[in-house]
């Protein structure tokens, strides 16, 4: 038993000297594809999150551990190892991988979590590692695509102080960088309190702050779509007031301050680019016809505020684009679907203002409503 123990303690020790020296080394990039064996239930050892086809032979997988995986003859076989590449303070690392793009059959790019991009130039057998933007702040990247071998867009979360996403895109491959800045967002949307006099509600600029991009797609090379998803949670917006009420004895006047427009200015992430210029068709409330009243009466009381409704607080990670003025996006964890129509005629009233905004919405499935 001695001898049992003394082998399995020695192996023990031998892997924990491996993965020791593979924590320790320094500025290094290496993908390999031999280290890497089938082991059930998952074919290719990681979580595929991305795949991309160039034609019916020709595909890359990524996802999970810094997965890479690659067919040539239309998914019978595949070869897949992890790529590695330095971190931000020089460690060798892995990143998952989040979407793959083709410039041409024998240029790739594959993009990921902390500002991770890695770049084949012979149809995915080998890969480098491409600086971005988004790398020395370790941003996450989750979408790519690329017009051909040397004009490409990425995005993913905001990146600078001021909370905006931008789409970045390159003319040169990755060795040099530009952006477009998010989009003014023609549009209100209703905060507040939605009957109470001391303190009525009010409309309010929507804006990107916040918001994270999550799919990439063009239709040529003047014309795409992005979208992604509405803005976290955060405290309150410049000119509306923090409100909250003494709920213990019924009395609706303010009692301490609280973040009152918490949830209510969301709207999901879509915008058209259209020879280099973006504008935002961002899915609201008022866009898809809710006003953000609770129907029951009953429940409206003089703290009541006006509330979200699932199809604009998504994550819209799925997308298909019909032709250059009509895309469907499909949420990310509840399969709420939304038609938007972005044609040069294209508007819809606001229900709350009365006013056109850009863009005409139309809900294909709705989860149900859920009001904060």
């Amino acid at each position: 038993m001695n001898k049992q123990y003394n082998k399995v303690f020695q192996k023990l020790l031998l892997f924990m000297i491996v993965i020791s020296t593979s924590f320790i080394s320094y500025g290094q990039v290496e993908y390999r594809t031999d280290k890497w064996r089938f082991s059930d239930p998952k074919q290719f050892g990681f979580t595929v999150l991305a795949a991309n086809f160039f034609n019916n032979n020709l595909g890359i997988a990524v996802g999970g551990s810094g997965g890479i995986a690659r067919t040539t003859n239309g998914g019978a076989n595949w070869t897949y190892g992890p790529f590695t590449y330095p971190s931000q303070t020089g460690l060798k690392t892995t990143s998952t991988f989040n979407d793959v793009s083709f410039g041409n059959a024998a240029t790739v790019y594959a993009v990921g979590d902390r500002g991770l991009m890695a770049k084949s130039i012979n149809a995915g057998t080998d890969w480098s590692f491409v600086t971005t933007p988004l790398f020395a702040n370790a941003r996450n990247i989750n979408a790519v695509w690329f017009i051909n071998k040397d004009t490409g867009y990425i995005g993913g979360q905001f990146n600078t102080a001021d909370s905006l996403p931008k789409l970045y895109f390159t003319r040169n491959g990755g060795s040099s960088w530009d952006s477009i800045a998010a989009p003014n967002v023609v549009g209100r949307t209703r905060v507040g309190l939605v009957n109470n006099t001391s303190f009525p509600p009010v409309d309010i600029n929507m804006d990107a702050k916040a918001k994270e991009i999550y799919r990439i797609i063009f239709v040529n090379a003047n014309l795409g779509y992005v979208s992604g998803q509405s803005s976290p949670l955060f405290p309150s917006v410049p000119g509306v007031p923090n409100i909250t009420f003494n709920s213990t004895t019924g009395v609706c006047t303010a009692s301490t301050t609280s973040g009152l427009t918490t949830g209510a200015h969301a709207a999901a992430l879509l915008w058209k680019f259209n020879n280099g210029t973006l504008t935002d068709y961002s899915i609201s409330k008022e866009r898809l016809g809710y006003t953000g009243i609770n129907t029951i009466p009953s429940l409206i009381t003089c703290n009541t505020r006006y509330g979200n409704i699932t199809p604009q607080s998504q994550t819209y990670r799925a997308m298909n684009v019909y032709n250059d003025s009509v895309v469907v996006l499909v949420s990310f964890n509840n399969n709420n679907v939304v038609r938007v129509r972005t044609g040069r005629n294209d508007s819809t009233v606001n229900v709350n203002t009365g006013l056109r905004e850009n863009g005409i919405y139309e809900l294909l499935n709705f989860a149900g409503i859920s009001v904060f």
